[in-house]
């Protein structure tokens, strides 16, 4: 059992200790804050809730600290709100250094997103530098930082294309002109946005060199006028066994090419498939392919084709196979060339021929 002299020395040993503590620190009242090296310290009435005991056994380690958000997330504690927008600061100034920017050098900054910063109890471990918050922010891509900067630059001027007709070649060829680049100095308003180009608006710009356009020229001239050779070979390697003219007292409008069963037959030009069809006393399974300036060419006695009207085709493109429909005596191609529905003898305008002429 404890003895009156025993607790009246206990008692002056706790009121001693009680006036060293109050020596050191700013007391208040109970929850009363205590300012420590910019750390807001939640402390408790050193004879309240606890004691002397509870004071340096629990709370010492809690502080009110500045949680900075970014849409909702944390991303770290600091001391305060001057604090925390500092560290918006600093994400600033780390894109600018990465970029090579100086003050100077902005026309503007814009940062979008939900910034929030709000006070919270937590443990004093858990503050955080604002350069470390700064460079989390950075690395997700929190926020959108547009820097908003003067630029001039060169730019190269790509050549216009320009096509023109012209009689002095043929129907069907062409000729290049390739142009020249131009040069011009523009001087802009760019965005960059997290450090990199997000848009730019062009304020002026001066022409320093003037380009040339490339120019294509188209052939337009006639071929049957000009008296020059255009056509591919409709099929190779068979023998003309009928020619263009007068035949068995009637007018035969094309050229007869005797060919095996089922060899391949060409566009003799580029064009479009106006009509295909079969005539049984006649053409049989046939062909009709219309060029520019009235040109036309038709296959005729095909085994069969592989177009349809409507169809573009490429010279030397295969459009069907030799055959023997129709008004026909044996496997051969009827081939026909004319000009505003005027037939023409198209052996004259063929480029190079593998044809045998037939002889009995």
């Amino acid at each position: 059992m404890v003895s009156d002299d025993s607790r009246k020395k206990l008692f002056l040993l706790l009121v001693l200790l009680n006036l060293i503590v109050l020596s050191g620190i700013s007391y208040y009242n109970e929850k009363s804050k205590i300012v420590e090296k910019n750390n807001i310290v939640l402390g408790s009435s050193l004879f309240g809730r606890g004691g002397v005991f509870g004071y340096f056994g629990s709370s010492i380690n809690k502080g009110e600290l500045v949680g900075v958000y970014i849409e909702g997330k944390l991303y770290g504690y600091v001391s305060n709100k001057s604090e925390g927008e500092k560290v918006l600061e600093n994400v600033v100034l780390s894109y600018m250094n990465d970029m090579g920017l100086k003050n100077e050098d902005l026309e503007g900054v814009n940062i979008k997103g939900n910034v929030e910063y709000k006070k919270e109890l937590t443990d004093i471990k858990d503050i955080k530098t604002i350069d470390s918050i700064a460079e989390a922010i950075k690395k997700e891509d929190a926020l959108c930082v547009d820097l908003i900067v003067k630029d001039t630059r060169d730019v190269v001027i790509e050549p216009k294309l320009e096509v023109k007709n012209t009689e002095d070649l043929v129907l069907g060829k062409q000729k290049v002109l390739e142009g020249t680049e131009g040069l011009k100095t523009q001087e802009l308003k760019v965005t960059y946005r997290n450090g990199k180009e997000y848009e730019a608006d062009v304020l002026s710009e001066n022409i320093i060199a003037l380009g040339q356009n490339k120019v294509i020229y188209k052939g337009t001239g006639d071929p049957i006028a000009m008296g020059i050779a255009f056509l591919k070979e409709p099929t190779k390697d068979g023998v003309l066994t009928s020619e263009f003219g007068s035949r068995w007292g009637r007018m035969h409008n094309g050229i007869d090419i005797g060919n095996e069963l089922g060899k391949p037959v060409y566009s003799a030009f580029d064009g479009k498939v106006k009509k295909v069809f079969y005539e049984q006393y006649g053409y049989g399974n046939a062909v009709i392919i219309e060029h520019s300036d009235g040109l036309e060419t038709r296959y005729a006695h095909l085994n069969n084709y592989n177009v349809k009207e409507g169809d573009t085709v490429k010279k030397g493109e295969k459009i069907g196979e030799v055959g023997n429909t129709g008004r026909s005596t044996g496997p051969h191609l009827h081939f026909e060339l004319r000009k505003n529905d005027n037939p023409v003898n198209p052996l004259k305008y063929i480029e190079q021929t593998t044809l045998t002429v037939y002889s009995n």
